[in-house]
């Protein structure tokens, strides 16, 4: 049977989560919590995924994000895939960690960024760990209420969105009760949206319509970009991948912003193929993302029928 259809698209809001095989743990030190967050932290860059709440349980973890691009895929595959290779090889381990591919539930955000906010810092709490939001250690709770430093990577958009101040955060998330309802949405199999009847409906009508639709493309292999850019702009493909200090080439430029865009390649995968280091690397790609280069629309839905 063919997986449902994710609905994805730039600026959606998404509650995401996951958890081991058969409810085990998928953190045995706080190191790999950590490695967690260590990628959760270069999501934003790569693939546009802001991270706006997250927390880590034992077996589990929750996390609020805003996709700026429409990555939610890709991001999740670079967060659950490279962690599960980082934990497998520290605790020698092989398989799966996770139960299987990430939840997702497409968010109305106006109806519900507050609640899922405070349910998601709340998860520690209705556990059993801490008495209240502020003492647990791995959630956002702290960093998004002052009582901690915000780290870089992490957003406080949804606070933005939602109109609501850090203190009022903290005293909601200290105060009220478990939130039952969302509890028992959240856990309903095969939820795909999470907002009012009428914008759920919506949602719900778009996925019935996208149902035939072709699968997005997978990652696009960098030697089928170099080729399709080469043939586009008359040069030998490896003239995309060499260069030199101080020598400009916008034709490589628009080789390597296609390959980080459509390839999935981490820097040091990409640094491989351009001669560059992975310093190098995000260096290019964040001038490369202040000014990004024209894509001609030939090479752009060349690129997309791959």
């Amino acid at each position: 049977m063919a997986r449902p259809l994710r609905l994805d698209e730039s600026g959606a809001w998404h509650h995401v989560f996951n958890r081991g095989q058969r409810k085990e743990p998928i953190y045995a030190t706080d190191h790999d919590r950590r490695t967690f967050l260590r990628l959760c932290s270069e999501v934003d860059d790569r693939f546009g995924l802001e991270i706006t709440s997250y927390c880590l349980l034992d077996n589990h973890y929750h996390l609020l994000v805003h996709s700026r691009d429409g990555r939610l895929a890709d991001a999740m595959r670079h967060i659950d895939g490279v962690y599960t290779q980082i934990y497998n090889r520290r605790h020698g381990h092989d398989g799966a960690l996770f139960r299987g591919r990430y939840g997702s539930t497409l968010v109305q955000a106006e109806a519900y960024l507050t609640r899922l906010l405070i349910y998601i810092h709340r998860n520690p709490v209705e556990a059993g760990l801490v008495a209240e939001p502020t003492l647990y250690r791995w959630s956002s709770h702290r960093a998004l209420t002052g009582r901690a430093p915000l780290p870089p990577w992490l957003s406080t958009r949804a606070l933005a969105v939602a109109d609501l101040e850090p203190q009022r955060l903290e005293s909601l998330a200290a105060s009220l009760p478990h939130d039952a309802q969302l509890h028992e949405r959240l856990n309903t199999p095969k939820l795909a949206a999470l907002g009012t009847d009428d914008w759920v409906a919506n949602i719900e009508s778009r996925r019935r319509s996208d149902h035939d639709r072709v699968a997005p493309p997978r990652d696009t292999s960098v030697e089928t970009i170099l080729s399709t850019v080469a043939n586009h702009v008359g040069c030998a493909a490896s003239e995309l991948t060499t260069g030199g200090r101080g020598i400009s080439n916008p034709h490589r430029r628009l080789a390597m912003w296609l390959t980080y865009r459509h390839s999935g390649l981490s820097h040091r995968e990409i640094g491989h193929h351009f001669g560059l280091q992975p310093g190098g690397v995000a260096v290019t790609l964040a001038r490369l993302r202040a000014d990004p280069p024209d894509v001609p629309k030939a090479i752009e839905m060349s690129i997309g029928k791959t």
